[in-house]
């Protein structure tokens, strides 16, 4: 037993991990997941050649004894156990950490600053406490040139017993009207976060503004899923700024690998780029626009054919538009526009479901969902 290199108890009904795990020198993993009675274990402090410990779902209330020296964890799983803390220090001492998932309602909460220093880190599921742990780990992160972790599935919170679906979701921001969430939450000057692919924004109240113009241009390049969801105070999605609308000639925004833009149940929403603003969206798939009764235009640019006449994107599939009465009074920028667009729009959908657990596992498998 002594030479046991991996050890999967996962699903079963132990209360007690017996004390004889603790000698087992060699083990590099340790699956314990979905474990829901284990409520102790002995001291890890042993097992320092452990790469991956998987605590999911056990019934711990503390970090267990010597998990600090764990130095060589590449993978560590506490989510919806019944930790609510990890004394400040022992996560930068995991310097090899390459995935970390901490999330739950019982969860613990994170520094943004400690997640920042995890040099290695590719997959952070977690919770900080204010929106200013996320602007610490992004200036961790650009002070030190860290790599910039694949996924991160952020929450930020006002109290330790809300429940949340997806990042950003449900939080209470006091912004004034002129700020947009995007230009306050992640300082324009930092694009640590331009590798992001998929924001959903949903149930946030006082947000009137979501992305600034500059935002928009130097950040959301590889953006490829924006969703926006019953954020009953927002007017617009990119905010109109005066000083880059003057003259006659669009302004282009370009999200040259976005392929959804769902905006649901927005009932303040006025503007998704301003008056003079288009967005470039060569790779869009799916236009959603759901319970948004004051916006009025889609401010779709069509490419241009060989001939010089616009058409539709190349990708797009559907664009669906409820309640069907304002379908007739979507305006569009060309005059073309709404009869080329008219084959693809729509009252009922299928969806990609981008929203789903799975699409963390991978992004690549569309799962199509009908919605009627």
């Amino acid at each position: 037993m002594h030479g046991l290199k991996i050890l999967d108890l996962s699903r079963n009904h132990i209360e007690i991990l017996p004390n004889s795990i603790s000698t087992l020198e060699n083990l590099t993993t340790l699956l314990l997941g979905h474990c829901s009675l284990l409520k102790k274990v002995p001291s890890f402090s042993k097992l320092q050649a452990l790469k991956k410990l998987d605590l999911e779902r056990t019934n711990l209330k503390d970090i267990p004894h010597g998990l600090e020296k764990l130095v060589n964890l590449k993978y560590l799983d506490l989510r919806c156990t019944q930790i609510r803390e990890m004394a400040d220090g022992i996560l930068t001492k995991f310097t090899n950490l390459q995935h970390l998932a901490t999330y739950s309602i019982y969860n613990m909460f994170m520094r943004g600053e400690e997640i920042g220093e995890l040099k290695k880190l590719e997959i952070f599921k977690g919770r900080f406490y204010a929106l200013k742990d996320l602007n610490d780990y992004a200036k961790a992160l650009h002070s030190h040139q860290k790599r910039v972790p694949r996924q991160y599935r952020i929450f930020m919170v006002l109290g330790p017993h809300m429940m949340f679906r997806y990042c950003l979701s449900p939080i209470v921001v006091d912004l004034c009207e002129e700020a947009a969430l995007f230009s306050w939450v992640i300082p324009v000057p930092l694009n640590i976060f331009s590798s992001l692919s998929w924001i959903m924004i949903n149930s946030c109240k006082n947000i009137k503004k979501l992305f600034s113009s500059n935002c928009v241009l130097q950040k959301l390049q590889n953006l490829s899923t924006l969703e926006v969801e019953r954020c009953v105070d927002m007017e617009e999605i990119i905010s109109s700024e005066p000083e880059l609308e003057h003259g006659t000639s669009a302004l282009k925004f370009s999200f040259p690998k976005l392929r959804i833009l769902r905006l649901k149940n927005l009932p303040k929403l006025k503007s998704i780029c301003g008056a003079n603003g288009v967005m470039v969206c060569d790779s869009i798939q799916q236009i959603e626009i759901i319970s948004c009764p004051e916006l009025k235009r889609i401010p779709l640019n069509l490419p241009l054919q060989d001939d010089g006449q616009p058409s539709p994107p190349p990708s797009l599939r559907a664009i669906y538009i409820r309640p069907k009465e304002c379908q007739e009074l979507v305006e569009w920028d060309h005059p073309y526009a709404k009869s080329l667009s008219q084959p693809y729009i729509s009252e009922f959908y299928s969806v990609l479901d981008c929203d789903s657990w799975s699409y963390w596992k991978d992004p690549s498998k569309n799962v199509v969902r009908d919605s009627r």
